[in-house]
């Protein structure tokens, strides 16, 4: 594991701190490791329109595609393509 060392205020180490202890983590650094990793998994959500909400909607995405409808792809939607296809590699 690399070390990594950052400057916070007073104030931003105390709630950092705190959060740390009330979720139970180890240390803060095991704290802002969590929060860092929820950024990454979040950054590669597909865009609102493009999740599976339920099992309903899964099957509702899939008659339409069935039936020859088509969705438009955003600017959005290929950069999420992208960020999979880097992140797989």
């Amino acid at each position: 594991m690399v070390q990594l060392n950052i400057q916070l205020s007073e104030e931003i180490k105390s709630i950092a701190e705190e959060r740390a202890a009330r979720g139970g983590y180890r240390d803060v650094g095991t704290y802002v490791e969590s929060l860092i990793r929820a950024d990454v998994d979040e950054a590669f959500l597909p865009p609102e329109h493009l999740q599976i909400r339920s099992q309903t909607h899964l099957e509702a995405l899939l008659q339409e595609a069935h039936a020859g409808g088509t969705v438009k792809l955003t600017k959005a939607d290929w950069e999420v393509k992208r960020r999979m296809r880097f992140r797989e590699a």
